[in-house]
């Protein structure tokens, strides 16, 4: 990040570029973006939940995120896009007013 909280073009890109083969991938990126999150202890939570359709269901990891508005934030969301591979496997749902939902 630069002096006034902005994710630098080389974190950007490394977010464009992760590699993701399977869940765990996507785990590891999304970790790595909660690192540089503007105001991550607001706009970002982890939960571990089931399935609720299964009983007993297949553990997953929900991730919602916001982005506050802040434009540093909205450059990691296009960056995540643009990487086709985790948005194919990991997005669950956008909302207006820049709130995302991840499952892993």
């Amino acid at each position: 990040m630069d002096n006034e909280g902005y994710p630098l073009d080389e974190t950007l890109q490394q977010i464009e570029r992760w590699e993701i083969k399977d869940a765990t991938d996507c785990e590891a990126l999304l970790g790595f973006i909660g690192t540089v999150w503007w105001a991550a202890d607001w706009g970002w939570t982890r939960e571990a939940r089931r399935q609720r359709d299964w009983k007993g269901g297949p553990l997953h990891r929900r991730y919602r995120i916001s982005t506050g508005g802040w434009s540093g934030n909205e450059s990691i969301i296009t960056a995540m896009m643009n990487n086709w591979m985790f948005w194919a496997l990991a997005w669950w749902s956008s909302h207006r007013g820049g709130h995302y939902e991840f499952r892993v």
